[in-house]
């Protein structure tokens, strides 16, 4: 029973394994895949790839998303990814995030405040919005006993805008799980190699300059401040047109760097005042190639801040027929949203939470449902699975049985001339028995002569004696009262012994017949009796 109880747990531990996803990352001009394995300190990047849309995708129209789930299934295809399910992400200009403080409440109390909107509508100071409208995600991420308040990581998207690129997905036979923030996809890639730790002082900084989002991403714990960089469309065209130029240089970057510097400027004042750390290190993500110029600009705005591209390709592992692709990129920048919504394979369903609030984002309208019908199928898998093994040891248990009866059977086969040949030997002492026989038939005649309750004794011990069967042995006869007669003894099946006790019972100096005590001996399957008759004697 141990042995099973090992087995069943060990089971349980082999189907709760961490989900394969991929990550997929779509803008309207590329798509990027990537696929993970292994965990902190060993991730392999498994797959990789990319590719450029012949036309901008416009995820308002659906023959458009039909179009880009076309290049999806392609490049799919090429990869040779076989995962269906994946994790996407929505750019920040589609997202809603806030770090709001709200009175204190418990779990259940909690619960029962986002039944409805109100909560939301009461701390976030948001016009003309409507809560039904958007899939919401928050976490409680500090709970203050003494100031009787906590702080709320809220985040939300419109279904509307999620559910396009969920079309996309579904188009591309992918089964969407994740939909994270693509903000929060950097903060992945930036802690890759790191145990989480809400509790942590350490800042972190990711600037996004690019023509589709220029932000910056100020981190802290479980707190985070985006801030918009602002670019004129001027200049996003400007971005978008000279992406590919090493030497471009851009006349309206002196401006945008002084707006990153007074963000930065504002929040290390703050932190200084609460004697908090300032920020040191700002890793810039974007995919034009005269990067370098652009950071050597921050750094004269920043000098008291180390800017680098962020790259995480040095702290994971990449097989050779992966390199080639990555370094056809402008920088490696570009590979760490991907790359970050990748590691999410540990956070699918919520089986493998991550501590940290921003690593644990999903925007997916119907993952409560998602999760109820993972875990039914799972359950399901696990049914199937244990019917399987059951099947198999049922029918290695058959076979064994099958092939020990034939192998028993040869044995009696090859056994029965040399019984034969001893059934001379048997025969006589047929003629011994005969002899006892007389014996016991005199003496019963002999007991004829004495008193009444030894003439029943005798008629119940002959009883006995007749119905012993050639399948069962008695070893001890013995009267623990007038009335009571224990017979011990040995039988070679349940059927010799229920025979026996059918005989005795015929007997009509016998009142009744029980078994007192049964085992088997697990060596030589022989069973080992003691009957209880109840008789007539002393009444």
């Amino acid at each position: 029973m141990f042995k099973k109880k090992n087995k069943l747990k060990l089971l349980r531990k082999t189907t709760s394994v961490k989900e394969d996803i991929i990550a997929l990352e779509m803008s309207k001009d590329r798509v990027f895949v990537a696929q993970l394995s292994g965990s902190v300190n060993n991730w392999k990047l498994d797959r990789f790839d990319y590719t450029y849309f012949e036309t901008e995708i416009n995820f308002d129209d659906e023959n458009s998303r039909k179009f880009a789930s076309r290049v999806i299934t392609g490049l799919l295809k090429r990869s040779n990814i076989k995962t269906k399910s994946v994790a996407l992400c929505v750019p920040v200009s589609n997202a809603i995030i806030r770090t709001v403080q709200s009175p204190l409440m418990n779990d259940e109390e909690l619960k029962q405040a986002l039944k409805t909107n109100t909560l939301w509508e009461n701390l976030l100071e948001i016009d003309n919005i409507k809560f039904e409208e958007y899939s919401v995600y928050h976490q409680v991420i500090s709970r203050n006993t003494e100031a009787n308040t906590m702080e709320l990581l809220f985040v939300a998207s419109k279904i509307s805008e999620i559910e396009k690129i969920i079309q996309v997905a579904i188009e591309a036979s992918l089964k969407p799980v994740v939909i994270d923030v693509k903000c929060f996809t950097y903060k992945n890639a930036l802690d890759i190699n790191q145990a989480p730790n809400n509790e942590s002082e350490e800042i972190s900084a990711v600037i996004n300059i690019g023509s589709d989002e220029n932000y910056l991403m100020i981190m802290q714990g479980n707190n985070q401040r985006i801030t918009e960089i602002f670019a004129t469309p001027e200049e996003l065209s400007e971005f978008r047109a000279n992406e590919n130029s090493p030497s471009v240089s851009f006349s309206f970057i002196d401006r945008y760097c002084l707006q990153v510097e007074q963000v930065i400027s504002e929040f290390n004042a703050q932190n200084k005042k609460m004697g908090k750390k300032s920020v040191s290190v700002i890793e810039v993500v974007s995919p034009i190639n005269a990067l370098p110029a652009i950071i050597a600009n921050l750094s004269k705005h920043l000098p008291t801040c180390e800017i680098r591209v962020l790259n995480i390709l040095d702290l994971i592992i990449i097989p050779e027929q992966h390199k080639t692709k990555l370094e056809s990129l402008n920088n490696p920048s570009i590979a760490a949203s991907v790359i970050g919504l990748a590691t999410r394979k540990l956070d699918v369903y919520g089986y493998y939470k991550f501590i940290e609030a921003v690593k644990n984002v999903n925007l997916l309208p119907n993952r409560e449902q998602l999760i109820t019908e993972t875990i039914r199928q799972k359950r399901f898998k696990l049914s199937f699975l244990l019917c399987f093994v059951f099947f198999i040891v049922s029918s290695s248990l058959y076979f064994k049985i099958h092939y020990d009866i034939h192998k028993d059977f040869s044995q009696i086969n090859e056994k029965n001339s040399k019984i034969l040949q001893t059934f001379e030997y048997k025969s006589k002492g047929l003629s011994e028995l005969r002899k006892k026989q007389k014996d016991i038939t005199y003496a019963r005649e002999t007991m004829e002569k004495v008193n009444s309750n030894q003439k029943q004794s005798y008629a119940i011990l002959s009883t006995i004696q007749k119905s012993i069967n050639s399948n069962l042995v008695i070893d001890e006869i013995h009267y623990s009262d007038l009335e009571s007669v224990y017979i011990i003894g040995r039988a070679k099946t349940d059927n010799a012994i229920v025979q026996f006790m059918d005989k005795l019972r015929v007997d009509k100096n016998i009142v009744q017949v029980s078994i007192e005590n049964m085992n088997n001996d697990d060596d030589s399957n022989i069973k080992n009796f003691t009957i209880r008759c109840i008789t007539r004697i002393g009444e």
